[in-house]
């Protein structure tokens, strides 16, 4: 576990979403949760909250709360690990994944980061060409093998059964090292913004980004992409 991480903060975390899942059937845990920004945070293009919130709720894009006050309390919990992860991935011999451990054998289990990855580069798939149709194999490789291991000893992906066996064998030791090539090409790469915009990609270093209360006009912070007082405000 990186320093960055706390494990008061994880819990935290992880108790809000747990609490959270009791009304939101398909809310994203904290293993698939790190692995959804660790996937946002090293695609080649920005992709901003508005966009990825609604995944996190399960994808109806509308969640459910008790209070306001609850879901405000969980998105800056969520921030906060996002922020985390991003400047672990700002000094790349710090970072380090966060999965579950299964407490009778004690395996990592790699299976729930590696689909909130996958569920990452799935939101915004046009942006991966950027790194799939470039010239650096390494990233390419990298690229490569992370979405192999979802479907390593399935029988639908590439590699032959040796090499999917190894796979699935050293997955959660060759994550990080993964992630951490194709963040290298990331940052490798010049911004542009869209509209002449000033340039403030999410994996490069800056300001945090920060959860915010919504006027009541404005897009609601779910990521319905209805007006706060039509949505979550109407509560």
């Amino acid at each position: 576990m990186s320093g960055w991480h706390k494990q008061a903060e994880l819990k935290r975390l992880d108790d809000a979403l747990l609490k959270a899942a009791e009304t939101n059937d398909d809310i994203m845990f904290l293993s698939e949760l790190d692995g959804f920004f660790a996937g946002l945070l090293v695609c080649p293009d920005m992709i901003p909250p508005s966009r990825w919130l609604k995944e996190v709720w399960g994808g109806t894009g509308e969640p459910t709360f008790d209070s306001l006050a609850d879901m405000q309390a969980l998105l800056d919990l969520m921030m906060g690990h996002y922020n985390r992860v991003a400047r672990m991935l700002t000094v790349p011999a710090s970072y380090g994944p966060v999965m579950d451990e299964d407490r009778h054998s004690g395996q990592v289990i790699v299976a729930d980061w590696v689909e909130g990855f996958v569920r990452a580069v799935r939101l915004q798939p046009s942006s991966w060409r950027r790194l799939s149709e470039s010239d650096d194999q390494e990233a390419i490789a990298a690229f490569s093998f992370m979405l192999e291991i979802p479907l390593a000893g399935t029988g639908k992906g590439d590699l032959d059964d040796v090499m999917a066996a190894k796979l699935i064998e050293d997955a959660s030791e060759i994550i990080p090292g993964l992630v951490l090539e194709m963040n290298r090409f990331t940052k490798s790469l010049p911004f542009e913004a869209p509209g002449g915009a000033l340039p403030f990609p999410a994996n490069l270093p800056g300001g945090p980004v920060r959860s915010q209360t919504a006027g009541r006009n404005d897009p609601c912070f779910c990521g319905s992409g209805r007006k706060y007082k039509k949505c979550c405000g109407a509560n």
